[in-house]
C-alpha cells in the first residue's frame, strides 16, 4: 500500500467515524486527506475502491500486528488468531467500522464491486496463517 492510499484509507475512516458509508461523499475524503479531489480522484474513481484500500490497510495493519505462534500446529487455530488480531486492530475504529457496516448493508453493490479486494485480503490472511493450502 503507497503513502497516499494509506493517507485516503485513514481519512475516509475518519469520516467514516462521523457518518455512515452510504452518506460518505468523495469529496468528504478528499478534505479530510487534505488533498484536491482531482488528486483523490485519479486513485480512488468510485466508493468501491475506497472500501478496497480500508480492506488492505486493515489488512496490512493486522500483518505488521500478528505474532505467530509457532508451537500452534493446528491451522483452525492459527486462522483464529489472525481474525482475533483483525478485530483486535478494528476496535480502535469501532464507530467508523459501525458506520461502515449500516451503510454497506444499504449499499450492496459496492460490495459486489470491491469482491476482488475482499477475496484478495482474505486470501492474504489465510497465508498469514500458513492455512492457504
Amino acid at each position: 500500500m503507497t503513502a497516499s492510499e494509506k493517507k485516503i484509507a485513514e481519512a475516509a475512516l475518519r469520516v467514516l467515524a462521523k457518518k455512515r458509508w452510504d452518506a460518505l461523499k468523495l469529496a468528504d475524503v478528499a478534505k479530510a486527506a487534505k488533498m484536491p479531489l482531482p488528486a483523490l480522484l485519479r486513485e480512488v474513481p468510485a466508493r468501491p475502491a475506497l472500501l478496497g484500500m480500508i480492506l488492505r490497510l486493515t489488512g496490512d495493519e493486522t500483518i505488521r500486528r500478528y505474532k505467530p505462534d509457532r508451537g500452534s500446529q493446528n491451522a483452525r487455530d492459527r486462522v483464529f488468531d489472525v481474525a482475533m488480531s483483525w478485530f483486535e486492530g478494528l476496535a480502535s475504529r469501532k464507530a467508523a467500522i459501525g458506520h461502515l457496516y449500516e451503510g454497506l448493508k444499504r449499499d450492496p453493490l459496492v460490495l459486489i464491486a470491491a469482491r476482488d479486494d475482499a477475496l484478495s485480503i482474505s486470501g492474504t490472511m489465510l497465508a498469514l496463517a500458513e492455512a492457504d493450502d
